[in-house]
Formats: C-alpha cells, sequence, structure tokens
C-alpha cells in the first residue's frame, strides 16, 4: 500500500480548504486509483505560497500518517503570491497585493519579480532533494494562471520561471505534467474546465489521467497534456 498525499494552493483544496470536494483532482484520483495499492490524502491549503504547501505536506503527513507518505503530488502555487511574513499565511499579506496598494514603479516590479522567482526555485529543488533522502517521491504539477494576465507583466514571469523549473526537473527526472493552464472561478473555487473558458484550459480528469500515468510509471501521452 502506497500513501499519497497532495499539496498545493486552492487549486489542490478547493478555494474553503473543502478537501473532500468531489471536483478537485485528489478525490478524483481516490476514485480511480486502485484502492488496494493507494490511499490519497489532501493537505492543500487555499489562497497559500510554496513555503505554506511545504509546512502543510510535512504536518500532514504526521497528522495522517505519523510517517513520511510514499509520494508527494506538488501542485505549484503561484510564485507572485509568496508571503512577505513567511510564518504566516494572509491572503492580504503578499507581494501582489503590495504591489496594488502601494504602486511600486515598474523596476520595483521586475526585481521583485526575479527575487521572487530565486526563492522559489530554490525553495522547490530543496524540497525535493529533501524528498529524495526521506524516500518520498515527488510529482509536480504545473499550472499557469491565466488569470494574472490582467497585471500584464505575468505573461513574462510565468515563462521565466516556468523555464528554469522544467529545466530543473528534466536535468534531474522529477516527474512532472506538461504546463497545465488555469481557466476560471466559479463558487466551488478554482476549477480546470477542459477548453470552454480558454482553449488551453485541461479539466481535473485530464489531469488525473497525467497524475496515474506518472504514478504507475507508464509511459505518458503527450497529447493529454497542455503546453
Amino acid at each position: 500500500m502506497k500513501n499519497i498525499i497532495c499539496t498545493g494552493c486552492s487549486c489542490t483544496s478547493g478555494v474553503y480548504n473543502d478537501i473532500n470536494s468531489s471536483y478537485l483532482y485528489s478525490s478524483i484520483l481516490k476514485n480511480r486509483l486502485d484502492a488496494r495499492k493507494y490511499v490519497v490524502y489532501n493537505a492543500g491549503v487555499s489562497g497559500c505560497g510554496l513555503i505554506h504547501c511545504i509546512n502543510s505536506f510535512k504536518n500532514k503527513s504526521q497528522e495522517y500518517l505519523g510517517k513520511n507518505p510514499d509520494i508527494c503530488i506538488l501542485q505549484l502555487p503561484e510564485f507572485l503570491r509568496q508571503p512577505q511574513n513567511a510564518d504566516t499565511r494572509n491572503v492580504t499579506d503578499n507581494y501582489v497585493t503590495s504591489y496594488l496598494n502601494n504602486k511600486l514603479n515598474k523596476m520595483n516590479l521586475l526585481e521583485m519579480c526575479d527575487k521572487l522567482i530565486e526563492e522559489d526555485y530554490n525553495r522547490l529543488a530543496t524540497f525535493i532533494e529533501n524528498n529524495k533522502e526521506i524516500g518520498t517521491e515527488t510529482i509536480i504539477i504545473l499550472y499557469y494562471y491565466i488569470t494574472y494576465d490582467i497585471l500584464n507583466f505575468a505573461s513574462f514571469f510565468y515563462d521565466k520561471y516556468f523555464n528554469i523549473v522544467v529545466k530543473y526537473l528534466n536535468e534531474n527526472n522529477v516527474k512532472h505534467t506538461g504546463i497545465l493552464k488555469q481557466s476560471y472561478f466559479n463558487k466551488m473555487g478554482w476549477t480546470l474546465s477542459d477548453g470552454d473558458i480558454h482553449p488551453n484550459a485541461i479539466g481535473n480528469d485530464k489531469i488525473c489521467d497525467i497524475l496515474i500515468d506518472l504514478i504507475e510509471n507508464r509511459k505518458i501521452n503527450i497529447t493529454k497534456q497542455c503546453n
């Protein structure tokens, strides 16, 4: 029996941390994986950055299992949503909100985003290496947050962020999805549709197709991915 813990932001937890909702990919995985071989837990945290995903994963591993899980599925949250105070998880206390509220000039913003990319990359690499040491396999879900294109600068920095992350994942043989395009927000939280809102959106059912292939070490059908 293998234990799987999923962590990420509201795309994993649901917007109100409703972690058992049927539309979430963790719930779909529970239903589709062989229950005799896998147990799936959700440790997502709505409105969080990577540091909170990692902390939640560690805390919930002990709460749910009392040990390290066999597999961690990490859905990368927005690197722009890192907290200014790493000890708190306050949606209003993040760099994007700070930018909007304080009207940082363009140079401040460019420097800030480069700093966040470097911080998040280092944090992610350290987390993956630590998981290897404790015998936990890491699978990464790469989400592209279409909604932040309204801030204009987001596309450039997400492309830059994903380029260095994917390079690291490939060089270190870390399993990961293609870059999945986020779709829209509804009363249940962030959900991903199959192109009805955005032509490059992908639904949670298809995400689970990819994840199951990765979990069971099957060759990924690239047509399931959305790059």
